[in-house]
C-alpha cells in the first residue's frame, strides 16, 4: 500500500491537474523521481480540493503527510507538521482514491489506496 514513505525523498517530475469526462470527476497525476532517477506515477482520483502555495523553487520532498479520514485521503507535499492536515500546508490535495498513474516507468507500481479508512 502507498504511504508517505513513497514521496518523501523525491522530487516532483510533474504534476497534472484534469477532468476525467468518461467518469465526471476531477483527478491529479503527480509523478516523482527519486535520486537514481527512477519515477513513479500516482493518479489521485475524485479529487475534490487542492492548493498550491509553492514557488517549487525547493526541489526534494524532504517531509510529506498521507493520512485518511472520513472524506477520504489528504496528501500534503510540503506540510506544515508532518503527520497532520494543516491550513498553513503548502502543496496539499484531497482525493477520493489514488491509483498507478500512466507515467510509471518502473516495474512496481503503487498498490491502489482505496476508500478512507
Amino acid at each position: 500500500m502507498v504511504t508517505a514513505s513513497d514521496f518523501r525523498d523525491k522530487s516532483i517530475a510533474s504534476l497534472l491537474v484534469a477532468y476525467d469526462w468518461e467518469t465526471s470527476a476531477h483527478l491529479a497525476e503527480l509523478t516523482v523521481r527519486s535520486g537514481d532517477g527512477e519515477q513513479c506515477c500516482f493518479r489521485l482520483v475524485g479529487l475534490s480540493e487542492w492548493s498550491a502555495y509553492e514557488d517549487f523553487a525547493a526541489q526534494h520532498i524532504e517531509q510529506c503527510t498521507l493520512v485518511a479520514d472520513t472524506t477520504g485521503w489528504y496528501l500534503s507535499l510540503d506540510p506544515h507538521q508532518e503527520g497532520l492536515p494543516s491550513p498553513q500546508d503548502n502543496l496539499w490535495f484531497r482525493f477520493a482514491s489514488m491509483e498507478p498513474g500512466s507515467g510509471s516507468n518502473n516495474s512496481s507500481k503503487p498498490t491502489p489506496l482505496r476508500g478512507a479508512a
